[in-house]
């Protein structure tokens, strides 16, 4: 069984991505589809192992930024600037805290959405930890994260106006033994 370091991604999973109906974009941890019209990711896509999990952490980010990746531009952190929702990651920061590249990756403004913060704080994290602990005992752990767009709540941001999803999925996969 090949294990994947927290020093080399294994970009061989990339084929596990879903359809895609944004721009394809591919940073170094994980790879999103961009949807304009929402200004925020449709799904993210990533790996995670027990390796990851074992590195020591590094400091966590404290800037949200544009991604410079996205064409159209990203939405702004200002976007969510006094709106009654925070910025959800879709691929925690928890989750990239095993390297400061993959730490500033996600806190790009194309893997943020809109959540309350009763979900952000509560049953939305209980669940990255849950995920943490899982990919721990299965060694490795390819996630899928997104909000569901269809029916949104409403727009937000005075600018980008964000899309305010009416829920979020994850999806995971444990494609090794047993």
């Amino acid at each position: 069984t090949k294990i994947v370091t927290s020093e080399a991604p294994d970009y061989s999973l990339r084929t596990f991505l879903p359809t895609h109906t944004g721009e394809l974009i591919h940073h170094q941890y994980y790879t999103l589809s961009y949807k304009e019209e929402h200004e925020q990711s449709e799904w993210v896509a990533y790996m995670m192992d027990r390796n990851m999990l074992n590195a020591n952490n590094v400091p966590r980010e404290s800037d949200f930024t544009e991604d410079p990746k996205v064409t159209t531009t990203s939405a702004h952190h200002r976007d969510y600037s006094n709106s009654g929702y925070t910025r959800g990651h879709m691929v925690p920061a928890g989750d990239m805290a095993f390297n400061a590249e993959a730490m500033r990756e996600s806190f790009y403004m194309s893997n943020m959405s809109p959540q309350v913060r009763q979900l952000n704080n509560g049953i939305w994290k209980e669940l990255e930890e849950n995920i943490r602990d899982w990919t721990y005992k299965a060694e490795r752990l390819y996630i899928i994260t997104g909000p569901i767009l269809d029916n949104p709540i409403k727009k937000i941001g005075k600018s980008s106006k964000v899309t305010v999803p009416s829920a979020f999925y994850k999806v995971l996969l444990d494609y090794e033994d047993p």
